[in-house]
């Protein structure tokens, strides 16, 4: 009875707790989100942060360092979009507590085809919304 409840939901993963990115992959992956946030000189509209409920999740010690340069080193979100690409063609990227937008947007420029929704408590930071295209409300 056991094994049945076990098998009821998704099978067992083979996950790894080390991989590889190949350098060229890394390098891509780390190009891409690095031009996509070169898109936006600056991530804080001042008067929609300054109504919302929790300023978009940034504290005032990381507000002043939001718009700086990340460098070249790999990011969380350089990892998603290599393991994105590599394992989910067809990508269906829910995000939780989008903040600013910053993880969205990168990942929303490296996809061609793809299905984003993006949630948060705050309304949709204008900074993001004024670099999106509503396709549809479904």
């Amino acid at each position: 009875m056991f094994d049945f409840f076990r098998n009821l939901f998704t099978k067992p993963v083979d996950a790894k707790r080390e991989f590889n990115i190949p350098a060229q992959a890394r390098q891509e992956v780390v190009r891409a989100n690095r031009a996509s946030l070169d898109l936006v000189s600056d991530w804080i509209d001042e008067t929609a942060f300054s109504q919302s409920c929790f300023q978009y999740g940034v504290p005032d010690f990381i507000k002043t360092e939001i718009n700086k340069p990340i460098g070249e080193g790999l990011t969380y979100t350089d990892l998603m979009l290599h393991i994105s690409r590599t394992h989910f063609p067809g990508l269906n990227y829910l995000e939780i507590g989008v903040s600013v937008g910053k993880n969205f947007f990168q990942m929303l420029n490296a996809h061609q085809n793809a299905s984003f929704t993006g949630f948060d408590i705050e309304e949709i930071n204008p900074v993001l919304e004024k670099r999106l295209i509503l396709h549809s409300k479904n």
